[in-house]
Formats: C-alpha cells, structure tokens, sequence
C-alpha cells in the first residue's frame, strides 16, 4: 500500500480543499494510504468527513506551525515531523510556489517523489507575487511529476513550459451537483426569492481574489427584480458585510456561510457571476455549470473554465456589460450534467487520472 502524505487542506473551506475530498471519496483507497498536513492552527475542513471515509480508527490530520509566525521552531518542527512519518509520495496541491517549504526536507534528505498540483493563477497581495517569483524555479526544479487545473495555473506556479506537465481538470460529484427543482423551491422560499425575481449567485472565499465587492456595484445597476447572494467564509466577509449595510443593500444582497450542501443553492440560482481577479480553474464555476447554470467570468479567469456555451467572460471594466448580459441570460438554463462529463470534468475521472500517476511514480520507484 502506497503511503502518501497530502498537503492543501485549509480551515477555510474553497476550491482547493473541495477537490481533495472529492480525490479522496473518488480514488481506490485500498491502495492507497492518505495523511494530511494542514498549514495553521484550528480544524481543517472536511477533516472528520475525510476520517470518515478512511474508516479506520486513526486521525490523519497533522497541523504544522507557520513558518511565517516562527520560521526556525516550524523548520524544526518539520524536520522531527517528517523524520517520524516516511512517506512514499507527497501530494502537495498549492497556490504558490513557496509551498514547497513545507515539504523541502523530505524531498531533499529522503528523496520522497513530490507531485506538486497549481491550483491558482495570480496571488492577492505584492508579497505573494514576490515570494512565488522567488520559489518558482525550486519548486520546478524539486516536482517529480507536476500538475495543474489549468495552463494559467502552470504558468504561475512553474518556471518551464505548460507542455511539461499534465492538466488535471477540477471535477465535480455529478451525482451531487445537478438541478433540483425541489430544492430550488425550498431554498427560495427559505431566501424570500419570489418566482419573479431573479437570484444571481457566487460561490467563493472573501477575499481580494475572489472581488466579491464588484457585486456591490454590480447591484446598484440592476433592476428590483434581482437579487444577488454570495456564499463563502473569509478574511473580508465582515467588511463586505458593513459595505451592504453603509450602502443600505440588505434588500438586495444575501450572504451566506460557506456550504456544505452548497448543491441546493446553485438550484436555487438563476445566472452565476464571478469577478474574480485572478483565478486558476476555480471549481465553484464547474459546479455551477453541472447545475446548468449560466455563467458569466472575469476575463481574468482561465478560458478553460467555460465549458458550457452558455459561459462568458467579460472585462471588470464594463460592469454595463455585466448588466446586459445579466438580463440577457436570465431564465435560461440547460442539462449540464451530460456536458460536464463529456469534458472529463466528472470528479470520478479526475481521481482515475490522480491514481495512475500516483502508480506510475510507485513503479518507477519500484523499478
């Protein structure tokens, strides 16, 4: 049995953390044997869920200090950790290049293969963009096989050409994610949504990335008729929050804590907007489309994300757009079920694709 140590799992629940608990419901785990090394203080997301489905009597988290707050006690607190836990594999799924601190040691000391999976296109602040410039080439250089959802996410994590690596698309449960015309009658009901109005939703953490107060402005613009919810945890939830209550859009805006059964809502929606920044292949706009919803995308956001013709991208610039085409879709709605295994983003086909690389490389190691 393979022994594989996994890193990218959050307290925060996003795109990232989503696509690893979809790996591990989807992937042989007879195979396989999985711990998780989460980054901060405080209980990963899916961490009992994820010891569920393992089921067998052990806790597989590991939480490692940061080495931002204390750089020498964490690098020593990874050296112990990593001299008392060998692995066979290292599956680290990040969003920038200096990740690879975390996991240096091993790479290095024990010659662990590192499979190292980008997850993000850009990064929100001067320091990140800076701190992922200098890892870049290590990173590159360090990666036994190297993964992205996107070209744009290879390109911001790697130092070489997208060619060089394998693109793994963000999947989705398409048991789990298709439209429900039941729920979607719950939930606006639940909502206070009449059946003439129309629901615009976004999906994602608060944070600069995810531009959640474009939507503000976005909903000054529309008609009465619409009303936008945004669902997410993060760091600028408050602060979005007094934004709505400053510009008196309570009647308007609905915010909503991140979702475990976050299916139900995209039900409930009628278009699904996201003005992000900067993104890789975010895995809430799959979601969305295996509901069969509109979609309308940041030209910032990777072209690979639209696999739907009822997908657009349209720049920040012109929110007027964004408005049009907002009234334009509205009702509009398709099978997206179909399409989105057709495109091979099924979370089934995604963790196939994981596991023969993750047999490969145990292989050529056992060669």
């Amino acid at each position: 049995m393979q022994k594989i140590l996994i890193l990218g799992m959050s307290t925060i629940l996003g795109g990232v953390e989503t696509y690893i608990y979809n790996l591990i419901k989807n992937i042989d785990r007879d195979m396989y044997y999985f711990d998780f090394l989460v980054v901060g203080d405080g209980v990963a997301v899916f961490h009992d869920e994820i010891n569920s489905i393992i089921n067998d009597g052990r806790d597989h988290f590991y939480y490692a200090p940061s080495l931002k707050k204390n750089y020498l006690k964490t690098k020593k607190w990874l050296e112990l950790f990593y001299k008392n836990h060998r692995y066979d594999l290292i599956y680290m799924n990040t969003c920038s290049a200096a990740r690879i601190s975390y996991c240096e040691y091993p790479v290095k000391k024990f010659k662990t293969p590192l499979i190292s999976h980008a997850h993000s296109g850009n990064a929100s602040s001067k320091l990140h963009i800076i701190s992922n410039k200098l890892y870049r080439d290590k990173l590159t250089r360090m990666s036994t096989v190297k993964l992205a959802c996107s070209e744009l996410a290879y390109n911001w994590i790697f130092s070489d050409e997208e060619s060089k690596g394998i693109i793994v698309p963000n999947g989705v449960d398409l048991d789990r994610f298709k439209f429900d015309p039941i729920w979607r009658k719950k939930i606006r009901e639940t909502l206070k949504i009449k059946d003439d109005e129309i629901l615009v939703g976004n999906v994602g953490r608060f944070t600069i990335q995810k531009n959640q107060s474009y939507l503000l402005k976005l909903s000054k613009k529309l008609g009465d008729k619409y009303k936008i919810i945004i669902i997410g945890d993060g760091e600028l939830k408050n602060q979005i929050i007094e934004e709505i209550k400053k510009e008196n859009l309570e009647n308007r805006i609905i915010i909503l804590p991140a979702k475990n059964n976050i299916e139900k809502y995209y039900s409930a929606m009628d278009i699904f907007v996201m003005p992000s920044n900067f993104e890789g292949l975010p895995i809430a706009a799959v979601e969305a489309q295996a509901e069969g919803l509109p979609c309308i995308f940041s030209t910032n956001i990777s072209r690979q994300t639209a696999l739907s013709k009822n997908s657009v991208f349209l720049p920040l610039e012109d929110m007027e757009a964004w408005e049009r085409m907002i009234e334009n879709f509205s009702g509009l709605r398709y099978d997206g079920t179909l399409l989105i295994r057709e495109k091979g983003s099924d979370s089934m086909q995604s963790a196939q694709l994981v596991g023969r690389i993750f047999q490969n490389i145990n292989e050529k190691c056992n060669e």
